[in-house]
């Protein structure tokens, strides 16, 4: 529920300092006229010892650029340490960094969703792999054919049940932050340069002044950034469970994926491996038509990195998932079971 951010050495008295870089940006004022100066540290680098809540960095009037060029100026007084809600999901960080799709992306302020060919499914799409451990497609070929639309969508993807396979899972979670912008700090008017190119670059929310959907659209709808943000968790647990919740908003999903296993289950799959080396198969592997079949060991390492996690979504300690690791019959084995010579 609150931002992090790292202690690096810099920050500890004892340690020699590592100062992080501050750069001057020059802005017009909403008058478009007055100058002001805004100069951020940019993030801390060298040795880390722990995480702290940081303090506020508010920025000062951002542009937002529709045209060649930026006569428009928000007041927003974004925080871009604290993000817009929902942990690492809403993290400044991690929005910018899964939301680009363009390997160039000349012109950030011109983003938004759509509903339909625009949409931030990348972060989608890493947010089933960073948090439950998941490759697309997390459903079942028979899960996707409710969405499939082959008469009046003018979206190809929609017109294919392989195709909505994923995108049945992976838009309508990215519908959740569909009301996002990029704006920028800085005297950068050109829509050539980038954000790397003379400005600081944030995310922040478009008012929503439009009615909700009914459903997931079958073509582009301008008014789609503006609509709330509800969006859709839906996916195959582990255990081959169809998960479908809808939500509002990043801080929504966060508790919607909280209050389910997988979170926990993937969790503990990253420590097993960080401490013995086993990748665990978390994948639905009870599909009827994509049936996974695994080893005597394997499902033995699965077995147990499920049982981690369900005791993790219990006790919710992290030490206490550590020591069990630790006690357990693989990390004491100089193999860790898998009859390797290591």
């Amino acid at each position: 529920t609150q931002p992090l951010q790292g202690v690096r050495a810099d920050m500890a008295p004892a340690l020699p300092p590592i100062t992080a870089k501050a750069t001057v940006y020059t802005y017009l004022e909403t008058d478009n006229t007055t100058t002001g100066t805004w100069v951020p540290n940019y993030t801390p680098f060298g040795a880390m010892f722990g995480v702290r809540t940081p303090a506020p960095l508010l920025a000062p009037p951002i542009l937002t650029c529709y045209s060649y060029y930026c006569h428009i100026r928000k007041e927003l007084n974004i925080d871009v340490r604290g993000g817009i809600g929902g942990g690492i999901l809403g993290s400044q960080t991690y929005l910018l960094q899964n939301i680009a799709q363009e390997g160039d992306f000349r012109y950030p302020q011109d983003w938004q969703s759509d509903g339909s060919a625009v949409m931030p499914r990348k972060w989608a799409k890493y947010v089933y792999g960073d948090l439950l451990c998941r490759e697309l497609p997390v459903i079942r070929a028979g899960d996707a054919t409710p969405f499939v639309d082959q008469s009046t969508t003018s979206a190809s993807f929609r017109k294919s049940a392989s195709c909505v396979q994923c995108h049945a899972s992976m838009d309508r979670m990215a519908a959740g932050i569909r009301n996002l912008k990029y704006g920028n700090v800085g005297n950068s008017c050109n829509p050539y340069k980038t954000p790397r190119d003379g400005a600081f670059s944030m995310m922040y929310k478009v008012e929503q002044t439009m009615p909700q959907e009914m459903k997931w659209p079958v073509a582009a709808d301008k008014d789609y950034a503006s609509r709330p943000p509800q969006g859709v968790l839906y996916y195959r647990s582990y255990d081959g469970t169809l998960v479908h919740k809808t939500f509002m908003g990043p801080e929504a999903l966060g508790a919607a994926l909280a209050s389910e296993k997988d979170l926990y289950v993937c969790a503990a799959k990253r420590y097993f491996e960080f401490f013995t080396g086993i990748s665990v198969n978390l994948q639905d592997i009870t599909d009827p038509s994509n049936p996974v079949s695994l080893s005597d060991a394997e499902k033995s390492y699965r077995d147990y990195v499920i049982q981690l996690g369900l005791n993790l979504k219990n006790h919710q300690s992290l030490q206490t998932l550590t020591k069990d690791i630790w006690a357990s019959q693989y990390f004491h084995k100089k193999d860790f079971g898998t009859g390797g010579a290591q």
